[in-house]
């Protein structure tokens, strides 16, 4: 399972991408190269093929409010860890 995204408790958004380690259920960062998305909230994530991942979307903005509003696409690459 991975997990892109979201908000700290500072209120910043975040554009990390995260590895659940099924066995020990402990969470890691992947690492990522090219360019990450802006941090978001509200994104769409797709597995495609068990090797690429797919985030689409998202927004800035908490309780109602959207600051900024995403239509982007990312593809991230599983095995060479690329972003595009």
């Amino acid at each position: 399972m991975f997990l892109f995204g979201g908000i700290d408790e500072k209120r910043q958004y975040k554009n990390d991408l995260y590895k659940l380690d099924v066995d020990n259920l402990s969470w890691s960062n992947v690492p990522t190269k090219g360019k990450s998305p802006e941090g978001r909230v509200n994104h769409e994530m797709r597995l495609i093929d068990n090797s690429k991942i797919i985030v689409i979307g998202g927004i800035q903005g908490l309780y109602g409010t959207i600051e900024k509003s995403f239509s982007d696409i990312f593809i991230y690459n599983i095995s060479t860890e690329l972003i595009k």
